[in-house]
């Protein structure tokens, strides 16, 4: 009778560490998931950020060039119009 008190103490606490190692593990697996997440999600916004500044770039080179073109025409049309 004693023994058997003794085995279902030791197959409780068996269980009782069992239980919190699973829930330690649950508890981690989903830190860790919140972390490749959040990761992935900077990831995301830095290549967002880096195509939007590459766009903006060639904006700014168009913008340059266009303006670079318009000189250069109304230079000719002065000259055109001096000769």
């Amino acid at each position: 009778m004693n023994n058997e008190k003794l085995l279902e103490d030791r197959k409780n606490v068996i269980l009782k560490k069992i239980f919190e190692a699973e829930s330690k593990l649950e508890r981690v697996k989903g830190e860790k998931t919140t972390q490749i997440v959040e990761k992935q999600n900077f990831d995301f916004l830095k290549k967002i950020d880096r195509l939007e500044n590459m766009q903006r770039m060639q904006d700014i080179t168009e913008l340059k060039k266009a303006k670079m073109l318009d000189k250069i025409k109304k230079d000719y049309q002065r000259t055109e119009t001096i000769m």
